[in-house]
């Protein structure tokens, strides 16, 4: 750094490389891990067919609630783990704007559910 408190173009490129290094390690830590992504989607998916099938039937609705319950732990762990590596997960909206978002999508899959 000169006197004038200017960084040289060699230095900015530098801290550039380091800060996208950074990041990019950052991604790669808290992506979750392939099976975890696999188990999560093979839940979903019994979910949704636990769901067409349950109309009356009481195996399927178990399996229905036993999915949801799994997938909710599955997700309460990552989030946990998160947290264990010191990365917060917002859960919950915080700003305003991001409030009335959830809320209009809260009501269009209500709507959504209510109509099927």
């Amino acid at each position: 750094m000169s006197k004038d408190n200017h960084i040289s173009f060699e230095e900015a490129q530098s801290a550039l490389k380091v800060v996208d290094d950074t990041n990019r390690k950052i991604v790669k830590a808290c992506r979750p891990s392939i099976l975890h992504s696999i188990y999560v989607s093979v839940l979903l998916g019994v979910e949704t067919l636990a769901t067409s099938y349950s109309s009356g039937n009481s195996l399927w609705t178990f399996i229905m609630i036993i999915s949801t319950i799994a997938f909710v732990l599955s997700m309460l762990f990552w989030i946990w783990k998160l947290r264990q590596w010191g990365v917060t997960v917002n859960i919950v909206p915080t700003g305003a704007p991001s409030k009335i978002f959830s809320f209009i999508q809260g009501v269009f899959i209500a709507g959504v559910i209510v109509g099927s």
